[in-house]
């Protein structure tokens, strides 16, 4: 009669494990995301509000995102490094652009007509 108690065991450990499991898994859930940890905050917390803000704040946003990496831009204008930096603040003047087009309407000026 062992085996039938081990086998009674191991389902009773199994049910209890995916209890705690499903447990743990919903009070992730109620938690708040983490903030995203950012290499260059000043700019960077602008433009990603600008990508997930709603469709009436859009605008707003993306002036705020675009001023941040202008401001930004400016300041390592004449230092020769932060090479990786303007390579991020590109991309994201880029996306910016394709947001701007895409939905806010703006006229794609960078295609020969």
């Amino acid at each position: 009669m062992q085996p039938e108690t081990n086998l009674s065991t191991e389902r009773t450990i199994l049910r209890q494990g995916k209890q705690a499991l499903a447990l743990q898994e919903e009070s992730h859930m109620m938690k708040p995301p983490a903030e995203p940890e950012f290499i260059y905050p000043e700019w960077q917390k602008p433009y990603l509000a600008a990508l997930i803000a709603d469709p009436g704040e859009l605008q707003e946003r993306v002036t705020e995102a675009e001023t941040a990496i202008f401001n930004r831009l400016q300041a390592i204008s004449l230092s020769p490094d932060h090479e990786r930096e303007r390579l991020a603040l590109s991309d994201a003047m880029r996306s910016l652009r394709i947001v701007k087009k895409t939905k806010l309407d703006y006229p794609d000026w960078g295609t020969a007509g």
